[in-house]
């Protein structure tokens, strides 16, 4: 069995308030060169499609068109899609049926009425043959543990022993046609190479929870591509189409897997995307605000780049600057994303400004002021929020308290 495998496609993403739906059409069109040739058996979608929960119709209708060029470039491949922490299960699932009459499956939640039928995949050649079974499981929270049957307050097992048992389950079942078993998840698996994410946003699992009895786990979720061994089985991130953010600073590429027969080590190759536009940080090596400035009457013209420009100050750049910077670099062709401040290394913060990293409870508990005095120590090196800046964040935070009195009198 041929699969490719691709994730976190993020549609709908406004990357700075551009819009980069021209950007996923070129990912579809080479993505579709390749099934042309290739003529998998599977084209696997990770999770994270879209990049909210409520798409606008845009973002859907361009989903629609995604999903009919992929369909049409080889008509007899299955297409599977499962749901991811940014998609929306009960939305995504709306046309699922409508889908399944063109060969694409979409599984956006747990079907506990039926789970064999509902969550594993049955997959076969032009003669009828069965060749593998793809075991989707979509992105569940763990606060729906409960709500899918996966916790109950009767057992002295935790959720997460629970929900390896689940995973088991399916894939004991899909074990007995002793054919080859693709997996799918969408969560972040502890090992995995998580560049460009928010640590602090991030859940990890072991491994060990997705069960034992795949040959290939084609997980979403991490967005640089890792691999995990485990026994005879691979898990493995295929990593996003395209960069998600400018931090992002490798390929990107979808991969292509083969398994002969079950319990085969797979066969794993890379497609490497080229991108529409790139994401330029300049300077390469950053400065101060006037030799940037120098240093961007130089920069080599663009037909649609994004562009951060990297500045060393421990301080707020001043907006007039910021305006002739985005001035040169729009006449340069460039899409002026952001000034991003680093604060220089040779400043030390003083003791009693010293920022300290806040808990999520601590989060909803503090003050507003609070949060934004460490949000603003953290950027700039140690720094106090300004008072003009406090002054006008109180003034806001009063006017809020106000409107909210006023709408429940």
């Amino acid at each position: 069995m041929k699969i490719i495998h691709t994730s976190d496609w993020h549609i709908g993403q406004s990357f700075y308030n551009y819009s980069r739906d021209e950007e996923h059409r070129h990912f579809a069109k080479q993505l579709a060169n390749e099934i042309t040739r290739l003529k998998p058996d599977v084209l696997v979608v990770a999770g994270d499609i879209f990049d909210v929960a409520v798409p606008s119709i845009q973002a859907q209708r361009l989903l629609v068109e995604i999903l009919t060029k992929l369909h049409a470039a080889c008509p007899s491949m299955k297409i599977v899609l499962i749901a991811g922490n940014h998609d929306s299960a009960s939305r995504l699932d709306i046309h699922a049926p409508l889908w399944h009459n063109i060969n694409v499956e979409i599984i956006a939640g747990v079907n506990h009425d039926n789970l064999v039928n509902s969550h594993i995949i049955k997959v076969k050649s032009l003669e009828g043959k069965l060749i593998g079974n793809i075991v989707a499981v979509p992105y569940i929270a763990e606060y729906n543990y409960s709500r899918y049957g996966l916790s109950s307050a009767d057992t002295d097992e935790s959720a997460e022993k629970l929900i390896q048992n689940f995973h088991q389950y399916l894939l004991d079942v899909a074990q007995k046609d002793n054919v080859p078993i693709i997996m799918t998840a969408h969560l972040a698996v502890a090992g995995a190479e998580a560049w460009s994410h928010d640590q602090s946003k991030l859940s990890y699992h072991s491994v060990d929870i997705m069960g034992k009895g795949y040959d290939y786990l084609a997980l979403g979720h991490i967005h640089h591509p890792s691999a995990i061994a485990k026994d005879n089985s691979l898990a493995r991130y295929c990593g996003s189409p395209f960069k998600l953010s400018f931090d992002e600073n490798f390929n990107h590429s979808v991969s292509v897997v083969s398994v002969d027969s079950h319990g085969d080590k797979p066969e794993i190759s890379e497609i490497e995307i080229s991108p529409l536009y790139k994401s330029v940080k300049f300077p390469e090596t950053p400065t101060d605000c006037q030799s940037t400035l120098e240093l961007l009457k130089n920069i080599q013209p663009s037909k649609g780049d994004y562009i951060r420009i990297d500045i060393v100050s421990d301080k707020p750049v001043d907006v007039s600057i910021r305006h002739k910077i985005e001035e040169i670099v729009n006449e340069k062709g460039y899409r002026f994303c952001l000034v991003n401040t680093i604060p220089s290394q040779s400043k030390k913060p003083d003791s009693d400004t010293k920022p300290s990293f806040l808990s999520a409870e601590s989060i909803r508990k503090a003050n507003p002021i609070e949060i934004a005095r460490n949000y603003y120590a953290v950027k700039y090196n140690g720094q106090k929020l300004p008072q003009d800046i406090e002054k006008c964040l109180q003034t806001a935070i009063n006017l809020s308290d106000t409107e909210l009195r006023e709408e429940n009198v």
